[in-house]
């Protein structure tokens, strides 16, 4: 199946370590510290955009997405050539099925650092929700061109050409990823129902064995008597 859950890129970890660092400077026996904290930093300061992205992260954490939406917003406003805001909000603006915003954010994060791969990976996630399969094909392959070694990037891939019922992309795709993370049943699943389609059902129920080989309780079928549980691809 679809691995459609798009990431914060390596770079965002530095920032990531800055939020737990925070929250540990802070005590962790209130969940408002590092609120309180960075409000009062931004008092002193109103620029500080740093504060605005780390207190808008806490508000995710608190699940108070409008609040933490409104954070990375300021944080944007007063640092517009951070790639890494940006995203971390496309990811928020994907959680709240606002795929329009989030494909604007990850375009501008693009824009200023178009060497990151993840970003051409969350892009074309986000084409995939708006169900323009090729413009997320040429994403993927962006994020391939940058970076050979996620499996995620050729699963995605070859689920978007399954949804073009171009099979033979598909499968090629999906073995790639099985290259790279062969001990993944999504991946021969996501072949096997490649083949399927095709009508290759020799090559189909040996990649659906590998599936159940790796997991004995995958939820889904390979086939049923009116195919009615096999998803479509």
């Amino acid at each position: 199946m679809l691995h459609r859950k798009s990431t914060w890129y390596r770079k965002g970890i530095g920032l990531l370590v800055v939020c737990l660092i925070s929250v540990l400077l802070s005590g962790c026996q209130s969940e408002d510290n590092v609120i309180e904290k960075h409000t009062a930093l931004l008092k002193k300061d109103p620029s500080n955009h740093k504060s605005y992205f780390l207190r808008g992260f806490r508000y995710e954490e608190l699940g108070e997405p409008q609040k933490a939406l409104a954070d990375y917003s300021k944080a944007i406003e007063l640092d517009p050539q951070n790639d890494s805001y940006l995203v971390r909000r496309g990811l928020l603006h994907e959680k709240l099925e606002k795929p329009q915003q989030a494909l604007e954010d990850y375009t501008k994060a693009i824009e200023i650092s178009p060497q990151v791969a993840d970003y051409y990976y969350n892009r074309g996630n986000v084409y995939l929700t708006l169900k323009e399969r090729q413009k997320a094909i040429e994403n993927f392959d962006e994020a391939i061109i940058l970076d050979s070694s996620n499996a995620d990037y050729f699963n995605n891939k070859g689920y978007a050409c399954s949804l073009l019922k171009e099979y033979e992309r598909a499968i090629k795709a999906f073995s790639s990823a099985i290259l790279l993370a062969p001990d993944n049943p999504d991946f021969y699943y996501g072949r096997a129902l490649a083949w399927y389609h095709q009508g290759n059902l020799e090559e189909a129920n040996s990649d659906y064995d590998q599936v159940r080989a790796l997991d004995p309780d995958y939820p889904y079928p390979l086939k049923s008597e009116t195919d009615s549980d096999v998803p479509e691809p």
